[in-house]
């Protein structure tokens, strides 16, 4: 999800709508990063334990899960997760970061994504 502005003009437009091409007199105003990632949580202990994980993003961004997360604060999503004796578990979800002039405001919003729980 790019946004370029052509030079010599007011005019911004999305770049990927099948449209609008490359053009060596536009800047790139705006784009969306995307990452999937994994938190791998091993329990070595012969108990149970509850796992809080809490994780701060800058700018403008989503983080979408099937982890039932909360926010902290406006910046920081947590999650708990309980990881039986001798167990590993994989944590995914993926975070979409807006730059540029899609960065309209500087928190986290949360959403629920199609990666693995």
């Amino acid at each position: 999800n790019i946004w370029v502005h052509w030079n010599g003009g007011r005019i911004v437009q999305r770049v990927d709508d099948g449209v609008v091409g490359i053009d060596i007199h536009a800047d790139v105003v705006g784009w969306d990063e995307h990452a999937i990632y994994t938190q791998r949580i091993r329990n070595y202990t012969s108990k149970a334990i509850e796992v809080e994980i809490r994780r701060s993003y800058d700018g403008h961004a989503f983080f979408k899960s099937k982890l039932n997360p909360t926010l902290y604060d406006f910046r920081t999503v947590q999650f708990t997760t309980t990881i039986q004796p001798a167990e590993k578990k994989d944590h995914h979800f993926e975070l979409v970061t807006r730059s540029g002039l899609k960065a309209t405001q500087s928190n986290v919003t949360l959403e629920e994504a199609d990666v693995k729980p």
